[in-house]
């Protein structure tokens, strides 16, 4: 509870000041008890009698101090109790027609997927992370759980119980724990992007290559077991195209070149630098590079200059409904046409996406006292999300929305019913 360290320091302030104070008595009382000599030198005669006892003023002092504290010492536990169970997502408002998921966790790590038509997801609970599937936790807790995908119909997602040493479990498996193990001969290597290939699993394993007093970022791609790409310097970013593997590769570093290999054979030219992951629209792979100074959309051969030459606004690409889409600059644009009107447009990590026949994207806008951003959601023509700290990742789940919100301090799953 954020109230119990203060709560704290409350008492144990409380605690020293009565103890100064009952010091500062006693010498009162001292003082009292051992009067001084009168002006002839003999201590004052003191008539002894019986009387019904009485409460002294150094007595009365000491009870109300006494009091005090304990009124402070019960407060604090009283608030500490209060806060450590109640439970935020009590009042957490919720949408006509939506339903709040996760308010039994203590936070949700990431939006969820559909997987065999049920949902999972990354919850958080005492400290640990752990997978959810069909209301069921069936991982157990990790430190990092990261990058839940479904291969083939069955869960896969990386684990770590100290990074960067992590691995991966598939189907329960555990599987990559040969690259990351500190026995290993890759030094700092680390697992990333899980990808389905064909119904199989494919990942890329990232390390150091330490050649003299240099360090040269090394990857290569593992696909259905096989390891895939360590002729170049670096191979990254495995991608699905018409059940073929697909990925980046790049030869030099100084002045490195980048390519794309699509099912094991090098195609088309070789770039500076690539960015984001290919994409395939009506049959045709495409991705995004930087030509001088330019971004620009390859597809095919075809190369679709953006205009937009702000190098830290890469252009996202996506295929919305069989046609390309791409983001750069908060503006989106739908096959060749703008969409999403003047809204700031974000990446989610989609750009946007069509749910039950509506074009859907995630907002960024600032807030009403210009000094922090707030996100919601737009769904067709509905701002969905607005009642929350935050709003963000919309998604398909079973032909329905569902989307990440934000109450309290604590993320939750909102969806469709």
């Amino acid at each position: 509870s954020p109230l119990y360290f203060p709560a704290q320091i409350l008492i144990v302030i409380a605690g020293i000041r009565f103890l100064f104070y009952f010091k500062k008595l006693k010498q009162e009382e001292q003082l009292t008890v051992n009067p001084a000599e009168n002006e002839h030198g003999s201590i004052p005669e003191v008539k002894l009698g019986i009387s019904a006892p009485q409460t002294t003023p150094t007595e009365k002092k000491l009870l109300v101090a006494l009091i005090a504290v304990i009124v402070i010492l019960v407060v604090a536990i009283g608030v500490y109790v209060f806060k450590l169970f109640q439970n935020p997502s009590a009042d957490i408002p919720v949408t006509t027609g939506f339903e709040v998921i996760g308010r039994e966790f203590d936070d949700i790590i990431m939006a969820p997927i559909e997987v065999n038509g049920k949902l999972a997801f990354i919850a958080k609970k005492d400290g640990m992370e752990f997978v959810v599937y069909d209301d069921q936790k069936v991982s157990r807790g990790y430190s990092m759980i990261s990058n839940l995908t479904a291969i083939n119909g069955k869960l896969a997602y990386i684990v770590a119980d100290k990074y960067p040493a992590n691995h991966i479990v598939y189907d329960g498996q555990e599987i990559g724990k040969q690259y990351t193990d500190s026995s290993n001969h890759l030094e700092g290597a680390t697992i990333l992007q899980i990808a389905e290939v064909n119904n199989k699993l494919a990942y890329t394993v990232d390390y150091n290559e330490v050649d003299g007093y240099k360090i040269k970022q090394r990857s290569f791609i593992v696909y259905d077991g096989q390891e895939i790409g360590k002729q170049y310097d670096v191979a990254q970013e495995p991608t699905d195209i018409n059940d073929k593997l697909a990925y980046w590769a790049q030869v030099g570093t100084d002045l490195p070149l980048s390519f794309l290999v699509y099912d094991g054979q090098e195609v088309g030219k070789k770039y500076g630098r690539v960015y984001r992951k290919p994409i395939e629209v009506n049959g045709e792979i495409c991705f995004t590079v930087n030509m001088y100074g330019e971004w620009t959309i390859v597809c095919g051969e075809k190369e679709m200059k953006t205009g937009n030459r702000n190098e830290n606004a890469i252009p996202f690409i996506e295929n919305v409904n069989g046609k390309l889409a791409y983001l750069a600059d908060g503006i989106l644009t739908i096959d060749g046409e703008r969409k999403g009107g003047n809204y700031n447009v974000q990446i989610s990590p989609t750009i946007a996406s069509i749910i039950d026949g509506k074009l859907t994207f995630q907002v960024e806008e600032k807030n009403a006292d210009q000094k922090g951003i707030k996100y919601f959601v737009v769904y067709g023509d509905r701002e969905l999300g607005k009642e929350y700290e935050q709003a963000a990742v919309p998604k398909e789940v079973s032909g329905k929305l569902s989307y990440f919100a934000k109450y309290s301090g604590r993320w939750y799953i909102v969806l469709e019913k």
